[in-house]
């Protein structure tokens, strides 16, 4: 599957709001994309023989803070005990050629991650 040239901006919702999100099964190539506002630009659920390659994008410095701090813009969940943190998580990932300006900083001492 490819996602290409878009504008995803103004995904606003409590716990959510991601631009493009990858679930089980599936491999998304995504390139040449902007992204504005979002909790997380890019995101994947970390099942078994999923992943993404994301390369040549544009994440622009909006977003949203989730429980008091900015949430990284490309993210992997894994499928640990622990919910979200550990364990397996997908299969491949590959985050090569963005433009990332999202710093924020929060905290005092911590900036936005660009993945996690």
């Amino acid at each position: 599957m490819r996602v290409e040239r878009n504008y995803f901006h103004n995904n606003a919702r409590d716990g959510e709001g991601y631009g493009i999100v990858v679930d089980g099964g599936v491999y998304v190539t995504i390139e040449g994309n902007v992204f504005d506002f979002n909790r997380h630009a890019v995101a994947a659920s970390g099942r078994a023989h999923s992943g993404y390659l994301a390369r040549f994008n544009y994440v622009l410095e909006g977003g949203f803070k989730d429980n008091g701090s900015y949430q990284q813009h490309f993210d992997v969940h894994g499928r640990g005990a622990g919910g979200q943190y550990g364990g397996p998580a997908g299969e491949y990932f590959e985050v090569a050629l963005n433009t990332i300006r999202g710093e924020q900083e929060y905290y005092v001492v911590k900036t936005r991650p660009a993945f996690m």
